[in-house]
């Protein structure tokens, strides 16, 4: 069997990248920020410790049979039920532009038994700011350190995911992957679309 343990969420990011606006997937839609969001927005460009104090680092390790592969799937199933895991922010902090969702978003990495390994993973991911421009602003990076024992590192920017906003993904996340290894549907709630809350937050 497999059991999963929740850890201590950490304050990290996650690494950036060469922001080309020709890259990636297309834009889905273009949604207002609201005006929490663009303070943080405005926070985050005060310094990489500045915006290091906005980043969601959460670590889950796994015990027991793991199907990597179910995994992956589930991760993709909770981003895309999610708009604002695939959201960038416009220079300007005016505007979150949320791309169409693409597969294969989890990275895997072995360590072969060296839990050095994930200890340098933890510390990448808690080390390196977001770029809010480029993106992506939620990552999921598996760490596999010998048949048994897995862990999955979550990171995202507290722009586009909050502490509660954790808390449903995680909750997303174990039931579709459950669903996808027993071969059902999970039995979810409808999930919160970030441009009905901004529409909200209009009237």
């Amino acid at each position: 069997g497999q059991t999963m343990h929740q850890a201590t969420s950490l304050n990290g990011a996650a690494s950036s990248a060469e922001f080309d606006p020709f890259a990636g997937p297309s834009i889905e839609v273009v949604l207002t920020t609201t005006e929490p969001q663009r303070e943080v927005w405005l926070a985050d460009q005060m310094s990489c410790d500045a915006s290091l104090a906005f980043n969601e680092v959460l670590q889950i390790d796994f015990s027991g049979s793991l199907d990597v592969a179910a995994l992956s799937r589930a991760v993709d199933a909770v981003i895309a039920r999610h708009d604002s895991l695939r959201a960038t922010i416009s220079s300007d902090g005016m505007d979150m532009l949320v791309a169409e969702a693409s597969p294969g978003v989890m990275i895997i990495t072995d360590a072969a038994g060296d839990e050095r390994v994930l200890a340098d993973a933890c510390s990448h991911a808690v080390e390196t700011s977001f770029d809010l421009l480029a993106g992506p602003l939620f990552k999921a990076q598996l760490v596999k350190i010998d048949a048994s024992r897995h862990t999955l590192l979550l990171a995202a920017h507290h722009v586009v995911c909050d502490g509660w906003s954790i808390g449903v993904v995680l909750r997303d996340l174990a039931a579709i992957y459950s669903g996808i290894v027993e071969g059902r549907v999970p039995e979810l709630p409808a999930a919160d679309s970030f441009a009905d809350h901004v529409e909200s937050q209009a009237a």
